[in-house]
């Protein structure tokens, strides 16, 4: 039927019978030579409880990692290690260097590492735990909940640059 615009495609089912012995059933298919779609998308035994794409209800939201975001001007270094962000501002920071003049960020990484449980600042820490996420083997960790903004988190890393 190769002239009337049509294509003809073979599957095969493989069956075991009850004695053991294999069999076989071949059915063609034919579908108009313009359609596009695979035979993929052709209902199978294994696929008739699956629903295409285009009929699922509702698209998963991307996650914040996935989300628009800007790297800080001053405060993004190549070699950082560890991923803060403040509303859309992203900050690429060394980890050693944050717990090191902060006692706040050094409980954030012990409690992130598994450690200390009971410290001062964990109903601070606790919701950046829990939302934080993985970027390229590295935390990010969202800042929103702290109540410090962008630009004050700028000031407070600029102080501690210039204090050494």
């Amino acid at each position: 039927m190769q002239g009337h615009g049509l294509e003809h495609a073979n599957s095969v089912t493989l069956l075991s019978a009850p004695n053991g012995q294999k069999m076989s059933t071949t059915t063609t298919l034919e579908k108009p030579a313009s359609d596009t779609s695979t035979l993929d998308a052709l209902p199978t035994p294994q696929s008739q409880g699956k629903r295409k794409l285009e009929d699922v209800d509702q698209v998963e939201r991307p996650t914040k990692v996935q989300q628009t975001y800007v790297k800080h001007d001053t405060h993004w270094y190549l070699d950082g290690n560890v991923l803060l962000q403040f509303g859309n501002t992203r900050f690429k920071l060394h980890r050693g260097r944050l717990a090191r003049e902060s006692e706040w960020f050094q409980a954030l990484f012990d409690h992130r590492a598994g450690g200390r449980n009971d410290f001062q600042y964990r109903d601070e820490i606790d919701p950046l735990i829990e939302t934080m996420e993985q970027v390229d083997d590295k935390d990010l960790f969202y800042c929103d909940t702290t109540g410090v903004t962008c630009e004050q988190f700028a000031v407070l890393l600029d102080a501690m640059e210039g204090g050494v």
